[in-house]
């Protein structure tokens, strides 16, 4: 495809993630839905990002995963397997995966931070605070601060209104809240590089 060109009936040329879909869909990274669609305002769920991430890193072979609610004939079932083995995704207390449930900034944040660390990415060893100017900043789990202390520190994580707001639960403001499908495209494709500081596309 010519830069810009996809073959989604839902994303022109001229959106600006055009490029990074375009990118995505020839690296075999996305697929879209089967009315040929990409669907950019979708929010992102557990599963695709889980997807996306595994196919960025080769695809690679593992076993089955242990989450109760992940079937071995799900789409999703590798990339589960895969991000749970290397210590990337560790699930819920109750041993599910929730593979549909829209993934929050803060999940996003600490996968990638997971994946930092596993891959040997400096910068991953220190924490010093800079979440705690921002208003919702106790809205930020317990297992998520290390990670949002690093994507903060790296430049991966922005608030909102000169520090107002860091935005970790739900919203249905686009840019803001929840990750959507072409912010996580733009990202990956910004990181073709292999620089894991442009893999976060969420401003």
């Amino acid at each position: 495809f010519a830069a810009g060109s996809t073959p989604f009936t839902d994303v022109k040329s001229t959106a600006w993630y055009a490029d990074a879909v375009s990118y995505a869909y020839e690296n075999g990274l996305i697929s879209g839905y089967p009315d040929g669609t990409f669907q950019p305002e979708t929010p992102l769920t557990r599963a695709m990002f889980a997807t996306i991430l595994w196919r960025m890193v080769g695809s690679p072979e593992t076993g089955s995963a242990d989450f109760s609610d992940v079937a071995p004939n799900r789409y999703y079932a590798k990339p589960a397997a895969w991000a749970q083995s290397q210590g990337i995704i560790a699930g819920y207390p109750d041993g599910t995966f929730r593979p549909d449930e829209p993934i929050q900034r803060q999940q996003v944040t600490t996968i990638l931070y997971r994946y930092a660390c596993s891959e040997g990415i400096s910068g991953t060893d220190m924490f010093p605070d800079m979440v705690s100017s921002y208003t919702d900043a106790g809205k930020i789990n317990k297992y998520a601060k290390d990670a949002m202390n690093w994507a903060v520190r790296t430049g991966l994580l922005t608030g909102k209104k000169k520090k107002s707001e860091i935005r970790t639960a739900p919203s249905l403001k686009l840019k803001t809240g929840l990750p959507h499908r072409e912010y996580l495209t733009f990202g990956i494709a910004r990181s073709s590089t292999g620089n894991l500081h442009a893999i976060l596309p969420i401003r």
